[in-house]
């Protein structure tokens, strides 16, 4: 046996310990180092609190010495979300958007671009909760033209999902009705495992609700938001829709059906948290 043939023999042992290790030390939902995830957990248990910074800086000097990227985007993340959950209800503009910044740095370094893009969604979050939605559809749309000059679907799907929610606040039916589209288009043509994670029930609810009650493409995009459901309040909001639908229809035992199927739900105010009222009137 030659001594390449020894070598590698008595190196396989200490390769597959090392492979061993990295995959015990990442037993959690992000896939960092445990001993990242302690300090990651805690500061999110006190997000929106000063008592979350020692934590999200110990993240982030572990993160480095661990040499886990991940890791270090997500301090990252969680400093700008404690800024934008911060419970004093005075605006940090300034500091936010610092943080917004810092963000997009250095998750472009770690090509963890899915949070280059969630930087833009918790910043626009947080603008649009002061009231300071115009600033709020310009930074969705700076998200979106930087998602289609990097040529990321995440972005693009992100940005235009972000797009259809706001439209739609606004009653802007026919632009919500295409970003809604867009979104949908890019999700199905893409083969990107981030986008994939996410649930594209919504949007068909969203797009369906672009269209009158029981019309042709109301209902086939209700349907859509059925069989693409991968969440129990995904199929809830589905049930609530039908459940409006059938009282508009005058189709009182189909009504009856979904709204009770609604109304035994714990949840029926997450969907509309005006739901149990609109049943009442409707009844």
């Amino acid at each position: 046996m030659n001594r390449s043939r020894k070598l590698d023999l008595l190196l396989l042992p200490v390769l597959l310990l090392l492979v061993y290790v990295h995959c015990v030390a990442q037993n959690n939902p992000y896939s960092i180092d445990d001993k990242c995830y302690k300090y990651y957990h805690l500061a999110d248990s006190l997000i929106g609190t000063k008592e979350a910074v020692p934590y999200i800086d110990e993240l982030e000097h572990l993160a480095v010495q661990l040499g886990d990227e991940k890791a270090r985007t997500l301090a990252y993340v969680q400093r700008l979300r404690n800024i934008s959950n911060d419970t004093s209800k005075v605006l940090k503009k300034e500091e936010a958007i610092k943080a917004h910044e810092a963000l997009l740095k250095v998750s472009k370094e770690t090509s963890y671009l899915q949070y280059y893009f969630f930087s833009y969604q918790i910043l626009y979050n947080y603008l649009v909760k002061f009231g300071e939605t115009s600033n709020g559809m310009a930074l969705l749309r700076e998200m979106q033209q930087k998602a289609v000059e990097m040529n990321n679907d995440y972005g693009r799907w992100f940005s235009l999902r972000s797009l259809a929610h706001l439209a739609a606040s606004t009653y802007d039916v026919e632009s919500s009705r295409r970003y809604a589209q867009e979104a949908i288009d890019v999700y199905n043509n893409s083969t990107d495992r981030t986008i994939k994670a996410n649930s594209i029930s919504r949007m068909y609810i969203k797009l369906a609700d672009t269209y009158d009650y029981n019309s042709y493409e109301f209902n086939k995009n209700l349907d859509k938001a059925y069989e693409t459901a991968s969440l129990a309040l995904d199929t809830l909001h589905v049930e609530f829709y039908r459940a409006c639908a059938a009282a508009v229809r005058g189709d009182t035992p189909a009504y009856v059906h979904y709204r009770d199927i609604c109304l035994q739900s714990p949840y029926i105010t997450r969907i509309n948290n005006m739901a149990r009222d609109i049943f009442c009137a409707l009844d």
